[in-house]
C-alpha cells in the first residue's frame, strides 16, 4: 500500500497540493515548512515553499515554476527547486525568506497512524468520497529531529542524533481543490513528555449542494494513541471561542479529550481557493496550550506546553451548531 503522505497529483486544473513539516527545536524555537503545487482554473501551475517562524508569526512565501516541482507517487519524497522534502528529513535553501533560511534536518522513526481497510487514513472513511472539497493526512504524529536551521543571523539548533534531546517534528498535508469556508485547527507537541502530542480539526464541509461540521483528530498521550473523528462516531461536546482563546472538548467512546489554547504572534499564510493560492489565514506557532484526555474516571494524561499551532479561519462561531 502505498504511503498515504505521498504525492496524490490529482489534476492540473483548479488543484493544489501541500504538505506541512512543522519542527520544535529543545529550546522551543518553532519553524514550519509548507512545500507544495497550485493549479488555477486556467490550468496555470506553480510550486513554491512557505515558512512560519513561532517567535514572532513571520511568514515567506518563494514561489518556483511548476518545472522546479517534482514527487515520487509511491512514498514522500518532494523537491521544489533545491529544497528538499521526505520522511527522512528537510533540506531547505530559501534565500528571499526572511533574511534567508538554509539548513538541513535530519528525522528520526516517524509515528504513524494505524491504517486499515475503513479507517485508511485521519479522515476514516471519508477518503474514499470522490468529490471532497480537501482532504487531509497525518504523514507523522511525531518523530526527533536533529540538525541546523540558520535563518539570517540566528542559529537554531536542534541537537545532534543519538543525544537525549532533540527537537520534535510534526508531518501532515492537505490537497484538493480548496480548503473549507470555515475551520479550527489546533496542534501541539511541546508538552514534556515527547511522546505527547494532539491535534483537532473542526470544519464546514461542502456536501451535495449543502454542507455539514466535521472534525478529526488524534492524541498521543505516552504509548497510546486515539484516533476520533466525525466518522468514529465521536463528537464535540465543547468549542469556545473567545478573542485569543478557544477551548475544545472531544468525547470519544469512554475517552475525553480537551484542549484550551492561547494564540500569540500571528502570521498570514497562502490558503488555496479553486486551485490558486489566493486565499490568506492567520496562524499562531507559538500558541500554549493544556492537554487533559480521561478514560472514564482515569486521568491518562495533564499537561501543558507551548510551540503550539491554532488557526481560526472564517466564521468559526457557526462551527458550534
Amino acid at each position: 500500500m502505498n504511503d498515504p503522505a505521498a504525492f496524490q497529483g490529482k489534476s492540473r486544473r483548479r488543484y493544489f497540493e501541500g504538505w506541512y513539516f512543522k519542527n520544535v527545536a529543545p529550546d522551543g524555537t518553532a519553524y514550519s515548512f509548507i512545500p507544495g503545487v497550485s493549479y488555477d482554473s486556467r490550468g496555470s501551475g506553480h510550486s513554491f515553499v512557505q515558512v512560519i517562524r513561532g517567535a514572532d508569526g513571520a511568514t515567506a512565501y518563494e514561489r518556483y515554476d511548476i518545472d522546479d516541482f517534482s514527487a515520487a507517487k509511491d512514498t514522500l519524497d518532494v523537491s521544489v527547486g533545491p529544497n528538499r522534502f521526505s520522511r527522512a528529513g528537510i533540506a531547505v535553501e530559501l534565500p528571499g525568506a526572511f533574511d534567508g533560511i538554509k539548513g538541513s534536518l535530519s528525522y528520526g522513526s516517524n509515528r504513524r497512524l494505524p491504517r486499515s481497510l475503513f479507517r485508511p487514513g485521519i479522515m476514516g472513511w471519508y477518503r474514499y468520497v470522490p468529490f471532497m472539497e480537501c482532504y487531509h493526512e497525518v504523514g507523522s504524529v511525531g518523530h526527533p529531529v536533529t540538525g541546523m536551521l540558520i535563518a539570517g543571523d540566528e542559529q537554531v539548533d536542534f541537537g545532534l542524533e543519538g543525544q537525549a534531546t532533540s527537537g520534535r517534528g510534526y508531518l501532515e498535508k492537505d490537497w484538493g481543490t480548496s480548503m473549507p469556508s470555515a475551520w479550527v485547527w489546533i496542534h501541539g507537541n511541546g508538552f514534556p513528555d515527547p511522546n505527547d502530542s494532539v491535534m483537532i480539526s473542526i470544519a464546514r464541509i461542502p456536501w451535495v449542494g449543502r454542507s455539514f461540521i466535521g472534525f478529526l483528530g488524534f492524541v498521543a498521550a505516552g504509548s497510546r494513541l486515539i484516533q476520533f473523528g466525525t466518522y468514529s462516531g465521536a463528537r464535540i461536546v465543547r468549542l469556545d471561542v473567545d478573542g485569543a482563546r478557544v477551548g475544545i472538548s472531544v468525547r470519544s467512546g469512554p475517552v475525553t479529550i480537551e484542549v484550551n489554547g492561547t494564540r500569540t504572534h500571528t502570521g498570514m499564510l497562502a490558503a488555496p481557493v479553486g486551485g490558486a493560492m489566493d486565499r490568506r489565514i492567520a496562524e499562531s506557532l507559538d500558541s500554549k496550550l493544556e492537554l487533559i484526555v480521561t478514560d472514564g474516571d482515569r486521568t491518562v494524561t495533564e499537561t501543558a506546553g507551548g510551540s503550539a499551532g491554532i488557526e481560526l479561519v472564517g466564521d468559526v462561531d457557526s462551527l458550534r451548531s
